[in-house]
């Protein structure tokens, strides 16, 4: 009511408790805020967290074609998207992930930036571009959108940021 961005989308807020769901397919966290306000995170791969120290957001990655090609796992027209109470925003992700210890993962395409919800706010430009196309090492392939938001009726704007993330077998969303 008050016109403040809600812990759970304001990705510089820490969870006071996070209750974790996992399964060989899917990680699925609930993230409970100060404010009360609730995230569900959603990953896919294997149970192990790797998020490198970025603060998960209501993010998720899904309706991936995927089909074996080579050493990879190949994902198309993936739909990588955060789902806040006052912000929901995606765009369309290529990657491969590997089928076999010792290959890189790699994004290959990223594509259809779109905002569908700003409460409060109006988005002046919203960009995707890959980061770092092949994994490095332990250094996961990064793509990114940003989005620039400038509140209804204000003078300064903020961004917003919504990553893809590839590493070996394993791919995960931060913000």
């Amino acid at each position: 009511k008050a016109g403040f961005l809600l812990d759970a989308d304001n990705p510089d807020m820490e969870p006071i408790s996070t209750e974790t769901d996992e399964n060989a397919r899917r990680v699925v966290e609930r993230q409970t805020f100060a404010d009360g306000s609730v995230a569900i995170v959603e990953k896919e791969g294997p149970k192990q967290r790797n998020d490198g120290g970025n603060v998960i957001a209501p993010a998720d990655i899904g309706g991936c074609h995927i089909y074996v090609h080579q050493d990879w796992y190949r994902h198309d027209n993936c739909l990588i998207s955060y789902n806040g109470i006052n912000f929901s925003y995606s765009f369309r992700a290529d990657y491969s992930a590997a089928r076999f210890t010792g290959v890189a993962g790699v994004i290959r395409r990223v594509f259809a930036p779109v905002v569908h919800r700003s409460i409060g706010a109006n988005p002046t430009s919203n960009n995707v571009y890959i980061l770092r196309e092949w994994q490095d090492g332990n250094i996961s392939a990064e793509a990114a959108q940003t989005i620039q938001f400038q509140p209804w009726g204000g003078w300064w704007s903020w961004s917003a940021h919504l990553r893809l993330h590839v590493l070996n077998n394993t791919a995960w969303t931060s913000t």
